[in-house]
């Protein structure tokens, strides 16, 4: 699928280690889309996919930590969709 001559751009949030995300991640990815995907996990070899960092503070408070660090991800890649498959907490 294309948006203005170019592959549409998809951000997709969820953790790396659920099957389902990686089976979104390589839809997505085999499609033709630019996929950017993070997560708080660690990431399996195989997956395209960036790490938010590890989890060492309660959850949520490391999210709210990391929520610039998105956005300014969000503001470079500019994402046609963004999908938020599985936040925690």
């Amino acid at each position: 699928m294309l948006i203005n001559e170019r592959p549409v751009k998809i951000l997709i949030l969820g953790e790396a280690k659920i099957t389902h995300t990686q089976r979104w991640i390589a839809h997505f990815q085999n499609a033709g889309w630019t996929v950017r995907a993070l997560s708080f996990d660690p990431i399996p070899d195989g997956i395209e996919c960036e790490s938010l960092g590890p989890t060492v503070l309660p959850r949520t408070i490391h999210i709210l930590l990391t929520a610039s660090r998105v956005r300014a991800i969000i503001e470079s890649f500019r994402p046609d969709i963004t999908s938020a498959l599985f936040l925690p907490d």
